[in-house]
């Protein structure tokens, strides 16, 4: 796993440094340290950097370093180092320690005695060693994500050979995020270590496709409405730092041995969420006869279907097309109750009125016919499994 903050202290040779403020942010990863020669980081940071501050180059005063913590925050550095005792930076200023605190930003002191050389090379050891197994760890579960069958003996071997409880049940989430443009990187892998690193987990994050996987412990056995619940909470953290997404989850009761199949489940879960846009999270168990839809070897038999329903919107990104089938999407979750339907999508019912009568003349469908209804229904969710066979995840 990733070198947190909270981990800097407990690599030996590195007991003198302290804690001095920024509590909150104890569970941010480190990527690599950065000694900060100019006045402005900004330009140097990309994400995850331990910055140590010597006083050698620049003395700083309060505001400079209010300032530095600020463009580091923004910047996702992981925290900071000031070293103490010299004759350039004797103590740091309470009001320093204060801001920090403030702000959740992790802020240690070190002696100006420890040789900075000694300091760097341990943390880079360390983060070294960490990336060589975690790299080694991501390899063995894209094999695993991408062969959803029972794992064989030798996959099995392989799994102890990294030391993995090979039985531990799972907790298994697909982020999809809601656009992929100008997307950065750094600031979601960095943004999603630091709010599972409170929940107990063995496995890394792994990226795949345009999301990433997310593993969690399931040593409690939550059923899968708390499940849900907790994977809510980590969106609402993600929503709230301008990440939004779209989650599918799942679960395995035997661990490793049937992660594959979990991992194919919230992507199908995922898949759902993201185009229904009717939850944010979505559990595969309560995707119901989508189940018999995934099951479906023959996906020309449920192309032909989609067309028959959905005439010339099946398969259509245009706007308008997405957003009649959007409409169609909530009126069915509404239980086509038109004034539920309207308030949901914000729109007057007279609105979504015309909407539906659209999608009647497109589709040369009758919404009022109960069985055309249900048909509709399977096309729209049918879709979502046609559109992911051809990469749809924004390809």
């Amino acid at each position: 796993m990733p070198l947190t903050v909270s981990e800097i202290t407990e690599v030996t040779g590195l007991e003198a440094l302290k804690l001095r403020a920024g509590t909150k942010g104890l569970n941010n990863n480190v990527r690599w340290p950065y000694v900060a020669e100019n006045r402005e980081v900004a330009p140097w940071l990309l994400g995850g950097e331990l910055i140590f501050v010597t006083g050698i180059n620049l003395k700083r005063d309060i505001a400079d370093y209010r300032q530095l913590i600020i463009e580091a925050q923004q910047h996702h550095a992981a925290g900071m180092v000031i070293l103490t005792g010299s004759e350039f930076i004797k103590t740091i200023p309470e009001p320093v320690l204060a801001f920090a605190e403030q702000r959740g930003f992790p802020l240690f002191e070190q002696p100006y005695c420890l040789p900075m050389v000694k300091v760097t090379e341990l943390i880079c050891n360390r983060i070294i060693q960490a990336d060589l197994a975690e790299h080694s760890l991501r390899w063995f579960l894209n094999q695993v994500i991408e062969s959803p069958r029972i794992l064989p003996a030798f996959a099995l071997q392989r799994a102890a050979n990294l030391k993995l409880n090979i039985e531990q049940p799972l907790m298994v989430a697909l982020i999809v995020p809601i656009s992929t443009e100008k997307i950065d990187l750094n600031f979601w892998t960095f943004t999603l270590n630091r709010l599972l690193a409170p929940y107990q987990r063995t496995l890394p994050i792994v990226e795949y496709q345009d999301g990433w996987y997310l593993f969690l412990d399931n040593q409690m056995g939550l059923n899968h409405e708390q499940q849900t619940q907790r994977w809510n909470k980590i969106v609402a953290s993600l929503n709230s730092a301008g990440l939004p997404c779209f989650v599918g989850v799942s679960d395995t009761s035997k661990g490793i041995i049937q992660l594959g199949l979990a991992a194919q489940q919230a992507k199908q879960a995922a898949l759902f969420a993201r185009n229904s846009a009717c939850r944010t999270v979505l559990h595969y168990s309560v995707l119901g006869i989508n189940k018999i839809f995934i099951a479906v070897d023959n996906q020309d038999l449920l192309t032909d279907f989609c067309r028959q329903q959905l005439g010339s919107l099946f398969a259509n990104k245009a706007p308008q097309a997405m957003q009649l089938k959007h409409t169609l999407a909530v009126y069915f979750e509404n239980l086509c109750c038109a004034r539920k339907t309207a308030k949901s999508l914000a729109i007057h019912r007279n609105t979504l009125q015309h909407r539906l009568q659209k999608f009647e003349s497109l589709s040369h469908s009758q919404l009022n016919i109960a069985q055309q209804r249900l048909s509709i229904q399977n096309a729209l969710m049918m879709e979502s499994l046609i559109l992911d066979e051809n990469n749809y995840y924004g390809k």
